[in-house]
């Protein structure tokens, strides 16, 4: 009867080892899961922080490209009229000066 009540006892010992173990375990489990979904958060944060930086380029983009073509019509209207100036003198200096009869 000693050995089987030693062999109870220790088989008792052996199954709250396993419970402590599985109690242990299933709490990293939880803190895992925690850390997980704390994980998950920050992600969907920086996924919306990536899209208003991603809105944000596209309107910079847009805007560059309206100055762009701001800049280029002011260069073809400052040739034009540049061109148009030099006519103008090259017509003025070949009329005839009035006091020269």
């Amino acid at each position: 009867l000693t050995a089987l009540e030693q062999a109870h006892r220790a088989g008792a010992a052996s199954l709250e080892a396993l419970e402590a173990e599985f109690a242990a375990a299933k709490q990293e489990v939880e803190a895992a899961s925690r850390g997980a979904e704390a994980l998950r958060s920050e992600l969907d944060a920086c996924r919306a922080e990536l899209d208003r930086h991603r809105a944000a380029i596209s309107r910079l983009r847009a805007s560059l490209d309206e100055r762009q073509r701001w800049i280029e019509a002011l260069e073809t209207s400052t040739r034009t009229y540049k061109k148009r100036n030099a006519e103008l003198w090259a017509q003025l200096r070949g009329l005839p000066v009035h006091g020269d009869d």
